[in-house]
């Protein structure tokens, strides 16, 4: 993935001028689940049965996330239409901007230059057909459903750039959040959420759809973990993230990414083309998720074999995931990448209290994995192998439950996963515990 400096965002982004046009406030206000829709707080356009209806995830204490919901209104200034939203933002004076119920549109995205704060009047019946570029500490984005079926008005850093997003978060700056708002790509623009850097940024109460390349995408940029604070992203719900014209075998495809370190916290991630949640290379060696109650399955849309529960790259340290049910749509439950040149280990790796319903296997561990922790998990269906692990130093499995692996080991060394058909394990192992 491209990383984008902030001083091609700058030079990008900053003269984009208003270009607007008219907005409608008589479109589209029932509700539908088309895009471009309003919708009702403490719903989702998309719902989804909690764990895929499987009753032996129950047991693990998954949370679903909670939808977006009303708030109390904060008094500010009052806008109709998308000239004078526009007008507002580009002030200079930070203030509350409340959207009235309707349809928002002009011919590109709008740069949220002050650090204003947008409020719908009603969550859900402010409409947004444009991208938010947003570089400003404190901005803050609350009930608004942003649906873009234009790719041209989403934001986009460069003519060249592979990035285009509903949302852009960039200029390293603290206290911005989006929360409470449904954000819809309509299969046309690559990301939902697209943070190339930023302090402590907030996504909360969110529902991302039909994306091309990543729910919410926290991009791979320096990040000081002495000065910066962790990003939060909480009750998610992201389903429709693939590009049938784009092959992977990796991670480019995720309902979120994770380059940056981040808590997360009751995400429900369905039909994803290749990863449920992927975290990424991480240059200064720090921890990169606590990952806790997601509910990920219907991975590997065009890739059957390849689709990944979680995938936990080289480089990270001290990633958790906990409360967690994967499948059974989803080839293989978690990946811990492998190293195939100098040695970048990922160490310090907890898996605890999941189910993990996979039809290949259940969890891989790559080679250069260092004190790897799989507790109290039930592997379900796996036909290649429960626990795989390759050259794996200090792995510790314990109160782990198999159920229908059939002719299969529980623990195997060294499958080579993108053989097909499958090769018979190299060796069945004991339980490392």
């Amino acid at each position: 993935m491209m990383k984008p400096s902030s001083t091609l965002l700058l030079l990008a982004l900053v003269g984009c001028g208003p270009d607007f046009d008219a907005a409608s406030s008589s479109d589209a206000l029932g509700f539908t689940q088309k895009v471009g829709d309003s919708r009702r707080p403490g719903s989702w356009a998309y719902p989804s049965p909690h764990c895929s209806g499987v009753t032996g995830a129950n047991v693990y204490g998954v949370d679903p996330p909670t939808p977006p919901q009303g708030y109390q209104i904060r008094a500010g200034v009052s806008v109709a239409n998308s000239a004078q939203l526009a007008s507002r933002v580009a002030n200079g004076i930070v203030e509350d901007i409340i959207l009235e119920n309707g349809v928002y549109d002009r011919k590109t995205f709008l740069t949220l230059a002050d650090g204003d704060r947008l409020w719908a009047r009603n969550a859900g019946q402010a409409v947004l057909r444009f991208g938010l570029n947003i570089p400003h500490a404190g901005t803050e984005v609350h009930g608004l459903v942003i649906a873009i079926t234009n790719r041209t008005k989403a934001v986009r850093p460069s003519p060249s750039s592979p990035i285009t997003a509903a949302i852009l978060v960039w200029g390293d700056g603290a206290g911005i959040r989006v929360e409470d708002s449904w954000i819809d790509g309509d299969d046309v623009v690559a990301h939902g959420i697209y943070v190339g850097a930023a302090n402590g940024f907030t996504a909360e109460r969110l529902e991302i759809v039909h994306f091309l390349r990543g729910g919410i995408v926290l991009g791979e940029l320096d990040f000081d973990p002495t000065t910066h604070q962790r990003h939060v992203l909480r009750d998610l719900s992201i389903a429709y993230i693939d590009d049938p014209s784009h092959f992977s075998v990796g991670r480019d495809e995720a309902g979120l990414f994770l380059a940056q370190p981040a808590i997360v916290s009751r995400a429900r991630i369905r039909h994803v083309g290749t990863v449920g949640i992927a975290t990424g290379n991480i240059a200064y060696g720090g921890q990169i998720a606590t990952i806790g109650h997601v509910d990920i399955d219907h991975t590997g849309l065009e890739e059957d074999f390849q689709g990944t529960g979680v995938y936990i790259e080289k480089r990270n340290h001290g990633t958790s995931l906990v409360n967690f049910c994967i499948g059974p749509d989803s080839t293989n439950g978690v990946k811990l990448e492998w190293q195939d040149t100098a040695p970048e280990p990922i160490t310090s790796t907890t898996i605890e209290f999941g189910y993990i319903s996979s039809p290949r296997v259940g969890v891989n561990i790559g080679e250069y994995n260092e004190n790897t922790r799989l507790t109290a998990l039930t592997i379900d269906g796996a036909s290649w192998s429960g626990v795989n692990y390759r050259w794996a130093v200090g792995t510790l499995a314990c109160g782990l439950t198999f159920v229908n692996l059939g002719s299969t080991c529980e623990f195997t060394q060294e499958i080579n996963q993108l053989a097909l058909p499958p090769p018979p394990p190299s060796a069945c192992l004991p339980p490392p515990c």
